[in-house]
């Protein structure tokens, strides 16, 4: 497929030859970078620790789903890296009904994360697509260190591009779904984590399609910095000496430098964790994922945008309604950072903006998973996004 916003398109220039010589380059890369990236396994290692089959699955949770995916972005990099999106289409859609649309941007840090990766699917979600007629995207996003926050940002300013355009529905048409059943305006954003960073500066970034509703679960809205006691780093329910995992993410971005300077490393979008959760880990304990994420321009975290918007008299260019849910007991993304944005939109403009915010006392990040749609914290949230979708 032909796509203005693939920013080159080279892959389609190239002879099959061509093609497979790149991927050989690509597949080095990755083999060459993957133990500076996951340094975390090496140090398990030492311990005698065993993580084998520690992410647990929940296999059956697509299954009233018909899964898709279509390209989206070529990058103008050298490994011309190429973006998926995953599209979940219900087994009961109704195709002579008005189909709604829900984007989801996952979390991950950052780091890792990917469109299709089940067990950070809350339940809830799969319940609010198959009650509302909706097809539910996922577009991958480039990861760190590989790329920086100024790529993701990129990468978030074309996916809003490519959704405006023909190529868009061409994509869908390409997947059985007929592009003038779809209510594109009809359009719901939500991101868990990391994601949720995604989603606010999809809100107050440059102008896009008409969005009805926000959905933030547990976001992460400021530069992620966890917070560590004393001279330990806890990671996958080991402790790590702090010493140790500076040392790791020291030699992790030598690395990333010496084959970005090369032309020797690769991008890297849709990774199934554990693959990258150490970076995320090891960049936010050690105050290096600041640095990672603004990269050679100074990519903006929510605080540090609203600061600038009110600087520079911006106000967003449209309202949709905002829901939040986080958990008090949050020890990655601490609620106290939500609770400033509330309160900073508010104050902004809170004549124009309406928040439905549900902090759910005790709960730690990612709470939801196996929440149901009509659980006590959600009501009112599944109500409000019903009402305005």
């Amino acid at each position: 497929m032909t796509n203005p916003y693939c920013k080159n398109g080279a892959r389609e220039t190239m002879t099959k030859e061509q093609v497979e010589e790149l991927e050989k380059r690509i597949q080095q890369g990755t083999r060459e970078f993957e133990p500076f990236l996951n340094f975390y396994d090496e140090l398990a290692e030492q311990k005698g620790v065993d993580w084998t089959n520690a992410m647990e699955k929940r296999v059956d949770w697509f299954k009233e789903f018909k899964k898709e995916d279509f390209p989206w972005k070529e990058t103008n990099t050298w490994d011309c890296h190429i973006l998926k999106c995953y599209v979940l289409i219900p087994q009961n859609l109704n195709p002579d009904k008005e189909i709604l649309v829900h984007c989801v941007f996952h979390g991950g840090g950052g780091a890792t994360g990917g469109g299709l990766f089940e067990p950070w699917f809350c339940d809830y979600r799969r319940d609010l697509a198959l009650r509302n007629n909706a097809i539910t995207l996922i577009p991958n996003y480039r990861l760190m260190p590989e790329s920086s926050g100024e790529d993701i940002e990129d990468d978030v300013n074309d996916w809003w591009r490519f959704y405006e355009s023909q190529h868009f529905d061409e994509s869908l048409r390409s997947i059985g779904i007929e592009s003038k059943n779809v209510k594109k305006e009809r359009l719901l954003v939500s991101g868990e984590s990391a994601g949720g960073l995604l989603v606010v500066n999809t809100w107050l970034g440059p102008p896009r399609p008409p969005i009805r509703a926000l959905y933030l679960q547990y976001p992460m809205l400021n530069y992620y910095k966890r917070a560590i006691v004393g001279d330990q780093v806890g990671y996958r329910g080991e402790n790590f000496p702090l010493e140790d995992v500076k040392q790791g993410v020291d030699k992790m971005l030598q690395k990333c430098n010496d084959m970005r300077s090369q032309n020797t490393l690769p991008c890297r979008s849709d990774t199934q964790p554990p693959y990258g959760m150490s970076a995320a880990n090891a960049l936010s304990s050690t105050k290096k994922w600041t640095e990672v994420f603004k990269g050679d321009t100074g990519t903006m975290d929510v605080p540090t945008r609203l600061d600038y918007m009110v600087r520079e008299n911006i106000t967003p260019s449209q309202f949709p309604e905002i829901f939040i849910a986080h958990g008090e007991a949050d020890t990655v993304c601490p609620v106290e950072h939500t609770d400033q944005f509330h309160t900073r939109i508010n104050a902004l403009w809170g004549d124009r903006v309406k928040v439905t915010y549900q902090r759910v006392p005790e709960k730690d990040h990612a709470f939801d998973y196996e929440a149901k749609i009509d659980e006590n914290w959600l009501v009112d949230i599944i109500e409000g996004i019903e009402k305005v979708w």
